[in-house]
């Protein structure tokens, strides 16, 4: 497991309440982020 600095921690402990909240158990950092990482793949075009 490698470990990634983040400049916005407020917005993805943000997210992890939002994830809590809909999946009904906490999410680890690791799995926001790869779900994150799975989106942005998926909608790479529309992000960019």
């Amino acid at each position: 497991m490698s470990i990634v600095k983040i400049k916005n921690k407020k917005g993805l402990e943000q997210l992890q309440a939002k994830l809590t909240l809909r999946l009904g158990r906490k999410s680890t950092q690791q799995e926001t982020l790869d779900y994150c990482l799975i989106l942005a793949n998926q909608k790479f075009e529309v992000i960019i």
